[in-house]
């Protein structure tokens, strides 16, 4: 561009001497003058470009030693200005690479994610293309897409294997980890291949859970380790079945009818509880345990496990676009009208008040939906009754600026999957 002026600016001035007509010699002495005052401004318009270099390159250096020390902001900052100055340099894949590690150390996973495809899209050079999925696929492990990781972890697994242990060690705990954050313990117990791994688990037996709840309503919680959940279990089942009691003995069989078969629903949704939470108890202690195995590997991973939902094969169909639809008894139709016209009339003056989330009722909703009317009620049971020990177990969410309780349906139907 300046180049281009000069010149224009040389011949329009040219031009004008001739339409003067001056003398000759005057003629040449103002074109030899011209380029005189010329000719240094246009050298450093040719060299800026240059001296932009040396600058780019320092600032290189600078970032390097800024990335070495943990200032990864004021890299990151370093790295872009050195992208903007030399766009074509050879040396743009490595500060695509180091932007992309910066990004990770920042837990800034969307910059991860960016950087990482405008790696790809620049260049494939091994090793610092298997460095770049391998912080692609962490980021997309802390973000909660382990399907997706899982893919690419797979891809670099069969790339190395054999060729580099200590990458081919951190690749398999990558995946085992996000088999966890997935739901799939069984999966994840597979990858561990070592069985020494889960044999410090303390386990719950779920059939003495239930055969103790069943026994006494509430013990088979006790035995779970829930305390609260045990009291809430005793409560409601006694409650019912006193007032079935007292409706026979009064001769008013309708009332009878209805409480009876409220507490023997209630007194079959403590067993079904029970077991349930025997069998969560194990499952969080593997979780755990393993969680832990892996994490000898793969430290840099911050996702909490089980903060997340576990994902289904029916949320798996859904977000694929195919639907599943189950039939439903007449008694789900019947459960389902009871369910929404106390979400109707109830939940917007109480919903607010509900500790949980999703609120008991659209718990219950999604339960009838997916597991038909016997199950559902079970599960819906089973949520009311293990309610009060999930403060201490599950982690929280903030719904419209309120702390709940964040335990959805996936997190407790495993049992029946």
């Amino acid at each position: 561009m300046g180049n281009s002026t000069t010149a224009f600016f040389i011949i329009s001035s040219y031009n004008r001497m001739k339409v003067l007509k001056p003398n000759k010699y005057i003629t040449c002495l103002a074109v030899g003058l011209l380029i005189l005052v010329i000719t240094p401004l246009w050298c450093d318009t040719s060299s800026a470009a240059h001296v932009t270099g040396k600058e780019a390159l320092e600032q290189y250096r600078i970032a390097r030693s800024l990335e070495r020390r943990g200032h990864y902001f004021d890299a990151v900052t370093e790295y872009k200005r050195f992208l903007f100055f030399l766009p074509e340099h050879r040396r743009v894949p490595h500060v695509l690479y180091r932007i992309t590690n910066c990004s990770y150390h920042l837990h800034d996973w969307k910059n991860v994610l960016k950087y990482a495809e405008l790696f790809q899209n620049s260049s494939q050079k091994e090793p610092l293309l298997s460095r770049v999925k391998l912080l692609e696929a962490k980021a997309l492990i802390n973000t909660g897409r382990p399907r997706k990781a899982i893919s690419i972890l797979n891809t670099l697994q069969r790339k190395w294997k054999g060729r580099d242990e200590k990458l081919e060690k951190e690749i398999s705990a990558l995946i085992g980890r996000s088999f966890l954050v997935e739901g799939d313990i069984e999966k994840a117990r597979h990858v561990a291949e070592q069985k020494d791994q889960l044999s410090g688990v303390k386990y719950k037996d779920p059939r003495v859970a239930g055969i103790s709840a069943a026994l006494i309503p509430g013990l088979g919680h006790v035995y779970d380790g829930r305390p609260r959940d045990a009291w809430t279990a005793f409560f409601y089942t006694s409650i019912l079945a006193a007032i079935s009691w007292e409706a026979a003995k009064n001769d008013n069989p309708w009332l009878a009818g209805v409480s009876g078969t409220a507490a023997a629903t209630f007194y079959a949704g403590n067993i079904f509880s029970a077991v349930n939470m025997a069998c969560k108890h194990n499952r969080v202690e593997e979780s755990r345990r393993l969680n832990n195995y892996f994490s000898r590997y793969s430290k840099d991973i911050f996702v909490d496990i089980g903060s997340l939902s576990f994902y289904t094969e029916t949320q798996q169909r859904e977000q694929h676009g195919v639907k599943t639809r189950k039939r439903r008894s007449p008694f789900s139709w019947f459960f389902l009208a009871g369910i929404r016209a106390f979400r109707k009339m109830v939940s917007p003056i109480d919903n607010k008040q509900c500790p949980s989330y999703p609120s008991c009722s659209s718990y219950g909703l999604m339960a009838l939906k997916k597991h038909g009317a016997f199950w559902g009620t079970m599960l819906t049971i089973d949520r009311l009754i293990h309610e009060p020990s999930e403060s201490r177990l599950s982690t929280y969410v903030i719904i419209d600026g309120r702390k709940k309780i964040y335990d959805p349906l996936e997190a407790n139907d495993f049992l029946l999957r």
